[in-house]
């Protein structure tokens, strides 16, 4: 019979010492994330007759990711120095964890936040990740500049400034980008004003068209006209 092998144990551990927080802070953590457990608990016994029944150390896991805690007292405290990156796949998440992990706390700008114990962590969609990796150096300003005057990250707002309206026509193929020029159409709205089947009838446009022109829309929230 064969044995199952032995998972290997975490090498390096990120260890959050509060001040006589950490039951309470492990607790919170655990109910924010979908994944989270919490893993191991142990407590002061009768070698430490003060401290019985205390919190000695903790271990839990949030997406496979594991943490210790403990308590150190008032001289224990955190810094912004050390984050927690959280990668959100979805403006969901990001909304979700922003509002969880804030409250108490300090929603601070850039996707950061400073929960109720101290700790810093960042909020940040996958997509911001995305778009600071583009090659095009004016549209890695214009994100940079966008994402610098938020607070929670908006995937949309980053999207709209990649893609700006007076952009949009030059993203666009030759016949494409005539055709909507043919019809008095430069932005973005204006081309919310139409539905697909209006569309459909400008000559130069056809259905392989229109997948580019409905993912343009949505980066800005539109779409066509129903």
């Amino acid at each position: 019979m064969k044995k199952k092998p032995i998972k290997a144990q975490q090498k390096i551990t990120t260890c959050l010492t509060f001040d006589d927080q950490a039951e309470e802070a492990m607790n919170r953590y655990v109910s924010v994330f979908k994944d989270a457990k919490v893993l191991n608990v142990r407590r002061f016994g009768r070698e430490m007759p003060q401290s019985r029944g205390k919190l000695m150390t903790a271990t839990f896991q949030i997406e496979g990711q594991n943490f210790m805690v403990m308590n150190g007292g008032p001289h224990f405290t955190f810094a912004p120095g050390i984050s927690l990156f959280v990668n959100c796949e979805t403006q969901a998440e990001v909304d979700e964890l922003w509002e969880k992990l804030s409250e108490g706390g300090e929603k601070q700008p850039c996707g950061w936040i400073k929960d109720r114990f101290g700790v810093s962590w960042q909020i940040i969609p996958k997509a911001l990740g995305e778009l600071l990796g583009d090659p095009d150096p004016e549209k890695l300003k214009r994100v940079m500049n966008a994402m610098l005057k938020m607070k929670k990250i908006e995937i949309a707002e980053l999207l709209a400034a990649a893609e700006p309206d007076d952009l949009f026509l030059s993203s666009l193929v030759a016949p494409a980008r005539r055709a909507l020029e043919n019809n008095g159409i430069s932005t973005l709205e204006q081309l919310s004003e139409y539905s697909e089947e209006e569309i459909l009838t400008f000559h130069g446009l056809g259905p392989s068209s229109l997948p580019n022109l409905r993912t343009s829309l949505n980066t800005k929230g539109l779409a066509f006209r129903t």
